[in-house]
């Protein structure tokens, strides 16, 4: 009797795990000659166009009387680029302009006006120039339109540099930190972004947002802002007093990340910095002439009296 009642049992097990696999939801294959429809790639350009589309309307009103062709190409994390063509000049120029979010914010809007009157004071090959300063509807300037790419993506693309490309482009960015410094600046923000490559490897650098004005005779001002972490130097992320030996510091990290596709410590933060050494540049790259190695190693020195100054940078790059 129980072997029976076991046999029903068994049955009705079956049963009910029939019906439950008839229920479940199967997946739905399609057909071999059925075609997936997918949504397109979306246009960057166009999505700008759309999202940017009052302040772009602003900007064709308010600029036709020197500028045709005006389109939104970029967003950054305080401003957009527009491309326009100037018809004075008779060549495509890039107009730089507050988030629209952003242009009540008096301290972005403070920050974007010294970046106006920095560059406005610079004029150097290696150095993007400001052509005019404008406010209609808008706060704007109107600046080199960089028709190449920032060192970054070169960076990303071949992983780490050759020894002649990298002296290359340290001469030109160690030259425009002398014409900087000579003129009382720090720059505070040097990284491979800010570095940007045009026609014929001539490095243009960009985004003075958060440059600092030295005081009269001082070589040294009060840091309040320490730029990008991983590029910062010790005394910019404590918040320290700075000097144009910080940016030379910055570009120590962008050459022997430039030279190895690594950088100079594991961490960003200013215990590392601070006290522990920085990676051998050597090892990482045994075959580099030992006087670029030895440059690298001074522009990293957590004492900024033992880093070089621009003008030896230039002259001892100038000499490899």
């Amino acid at each position: 009797m129980y072997y029976l009642y076991a046999v029903l049992f068994l049955i009705l097990i079956l049963v009910l795990f029939k019906l439950w696999h008839n229920l479940k939801p199967k997946p739905i294959t399609p057909k071999k000659d059925s075609k997936i429809i997918t949504s397109p790639p979306k246009d960057p350009a166009l999505e700008l166009k759309k999202k940017y589309e009052d302040l772009l309307n602003k900007m064709i009103s308010s600029l036709t009387y020197n500028y045709k062709d005006i389109k939104i190409v970029a967003e950054g994390g305080m401003g957009i680029i527009a491309e326009a063509f100037d018809k004075e000049r008779q060549r495509k120029v890039a107009i730089k302009t507050i988030l629209p979010e952003l242009k009540d914010n008096n301290n972005i809007v403070a920050m974007f006006l010294q970046e106006c009157q920095v560059i406005q004071g610079m004029n150097h090959p290696n150095i993007v120039r400001i052509f005019e300063v404008g406010r209609s509807d808008f706060l704007y300037y109107v600046m080199d339109f960089l028709d190449g790419k920032p060192l970054q993506d070169i960076i990303d693309a071949e992983k780490k540099l050759s020894v002649a490309y990298t002296v290359k482009i340290g001469c030109q960015v160690a030259r425009a930190l002398q014409h900087i410094h000579s003129n009382g600046l720090i720059h505070r923000d040097i990284k491979p972004s800010n570095l940007y490559i045009v026609e014929n490897n001539l490095v243009k650098i960009i985004d003075f947002g958060i440059a600092k004005l030295l005081n009269a005779g001082s070589s040294i001002v009060h840091c309040t802002n320490a730029g990008s972490p991983i590029y910062s130097s010790p005394e910019q992320l404590q918040g320290g007093e700075i000097s144009g030996k910080s940016d030379i510091y910055s570009f120590g990290v962008c050459l022997f990340y430039m030279l190895s596709g690594e950088h100079p410590f594991n961490s960003e933060d200013v215990l590392s910095k601070m006290f522990e050494s920085p990676k051998k540049l050597k090892n990482l790259v045994p075959d580099i002439p030992e006087a670029l190695s030895r440059m690298v190693d001074l522009c990293l020195h957590v004492d900024p009296k033992k880093r070089l100054a621009a003008h030896e940078l230039w002259a001892r790059l100038r000499a490899l």
